[in-house]
């Protein structure tokens, strides 16, 4: 049986202290055939340098418009029939493609498979409270982009290049209003950073543009029954 080629798309934006070892873990993955594709976001440090100097990625160079169209600009040049999404500053575990793409294969109905993740707090990165498991198909502790989607699906329900931030979280909401099937693996798939630049750990700031940005969807959601 020929095996599926897989995409793996990496949007960046000045993130040129962990965009190598990110890439590296992509590269690194047990599965094969697989390409990598690496969309600088309009970076103005050396994440586009340090992504042209590894050997067998497809460096793709854009203005800044935003994660959501930095992976919607991947998805339109993969050329696999599965497109694995991973931020830059994580790392895919060896397995992380292999073990989602066999749940792809073995169930048809599936279109979306994901993962938990290992956090990796960096030093001066404040604590945060371990993320509570609430059962097999909750998104809580759910790295939502690093999924792993067939790419007609993906095509279907593409990211909201409105949206800066939650923009992955509503992703997936819209993927399940859609009827896609997602499927929530209870194990590790990737290691993801802790640290200065995570917006999740800017307090309020984070907190209220999420609010502003998701606010609109959840209520959509709430008139319609979802």
């Amino acid at each position: 049986m020929t095996r599926q080629t897989v995409s793996v798309v990496i949007p960046v934006r000045d993130g040129e202290r962990y965009l190598s070892e990110a890439i590296e873990s992509a590269l690194g993955q047990d599965h094969r055939p697989l390409e990598v594709i690496v969309v600088d976001d309009g970076s103005t440090d050396r994440s586009a340098e340090i992504a042209g100097a590894h050997a067998g990625i497809r460096l793709i160079r854009t203005p800044n418009r935003g994660p959501s169209a930095a992976r919607n600009t991947g998805l339109a040049a993969a050329r696999g029939g599965v497109v694995a999404y991973l931020d830059a500053d994580d790392i895919l575990l060896p397995d992380s493609v292999a073990g989602r793409l066999r749940v792809l294969e073995e169930e048809p109905e599936t279109g979306v498979v994901l993962g938990r993740m290992r956090l990796r707090r960096e030093p001066g990165t404040p604590k945060v409270a371990p993320i509570p498991r609430r059962g097999k198909d909750a998104f809580e502790g759910v790295p939502a982009a690093a999924a792993i989607v067939r790419r007609p699906v993906a095509a279907r329900v593409p990211f909201d290049e409105s949206m800066r931030l939650g923009e992955d979280l509503d992703w997936l909401f819209r993927m399940r209003d859609a009827g896609v099937g997602i499927r929530v693996l209870d194990r590790e798939v990737l290691v993801h950073r802790l640290h200065d630049r995570n917006l999740s750990l800017q307090g309020r700031a984070y907190a209220g543009a999420l609010t502003t940005s998701l606010g609109a969807r959840l209520r959509e959601r709430r008139e319609r029954g979802g």
